[in-house]
């Protein structure tokens, strides 16, 4: 067999020994098992509380808020329909037919909502 590797240039001396198969099997094992400790360790997701959502207003977050800047006597057009009527069938005096994104993200996490113009800087 020797014979066989040096005839194809391969020294027999670089060859594994026969006790390399229980180091290998060893290292697997390590390696395996420190893989699975460390993938069950950092399974569990560190969950942070937020106060507030800041979205600074681009055409897509702020549609505008007139009602609350407008004369309760001389209201703009965004303040009847049909401005609103998927917003909970009322008009919001934004400029959109309904929640826009930053609202559905508002409503499924656990942040409470506070509009700008009503904010107390809480």
């Amino acid at each position: 067999m020797d014979e066989c590797w040096s005839n194809l240039g391969v020294s027999v001396s670089h060859m594994a020994s026969p006790s390399s198969p229980p180091l290998l099997k060893k290292l697997v094992t390590f390696f395996l098992s420190s893989t699975l400790f460390l993938a069950t360790a950092n399974s569990e997701p560190q969950r942070r509380r937020f106060k507030s959502i800041i979205s600074f207003g681009n055409s897509i977050a702020d549609t505008g808020n007139l009602l609350g800047l407008s004369d309760p006597n001389d209201l703009p057009h965004v303040a009847f329909p049909p401005y609103g009527e998927t917003f909970f069938n009322h008009s919001t005096g934004r400029f959109s037919n309904g929640r826009l994104i930053i609202d559905f993200i508002g409503t499924v996490s656990t942040v409470s909502c506070h509009y700008f113009i009503n904010s107390l800087n809480e």
